[in-house]
């Protein structure tokens, strides 16, 4: 399948130094519909969504085959869920992928635009610079230190931990 590309690799765990699986599942909507635009409502369905729901349902079924880390990295994930709901199959992975090892890792340029459900269980935040009062709001509302996203360097971060507290400063380039 195009829009899904799975790489499997052995890895050391350092906290128990067994040697396990870890699956890093990459989903690129553009790739398997590169003609296919977003309607105006984000719930209005399009091949890209039927794409969305399958690959959950892929993703949830090799979580379930053994154990090990599985990274999914998921872009612009607001495009297909709205301030009201999430596609069931998206909140399987989400909820009960946790379980299973699935971690997920949502980046966008948006977050004023993603579910509060999705916004609720983030415990690892990472800002890069942020202009619109929207997308300031919606960092600080997060936990994020609103000033301190606004005046970032270009290339530079802050990741928040938001179960210990902790901050974390880099750079990029």
């Amino acid at each position: 399948m195009p829009w899904v590309r799975v790489w499997q690799r052995p890895w050391r765990s350092w906290s128990s130094g067994i040697l396990e699986t870890q699956y890093q599942l990459f989903y690129n909507h553009e790739h398997e519909f590169p003609f296919v635009g977003f309607q105006s409502n984000r719930a209005a369905p399009t091949p890209a969504h039927a794409g969305f729901r399958r690959f959950c349902q892929l993703v949830f079924q090799l979580a379930q085959r053994g154990p090990g880390a599985k990274i999914v990295a998921l872009p612009e994930v607001w495009r297909f869920c709205t301030e009201d709901s999430i596609p069931p199959d998206f909140a399987m992975l989400a909820q009960a992928g946790r379980e299973l090892g699935v971690e997920l890792v949502l980046d966008t340029q948006r977050p004023e635009k993603l579910n509060p459900s999705l916004t609720g269980a983030i415990t690892e935040l990472v800002c890069f610079k942020l202009a619109s009062r929207e997308a300031l709001k919606a960092v600080g509302d997060m936990g994020a230190d609103r000033d301190a996203v606004e005046s970032l360097p270009l290339g530079s971060f802050i990741a928040y931990n938001r179960l210990t507290g902790g901050t974390v400063r880099g750079r990029v380039f």
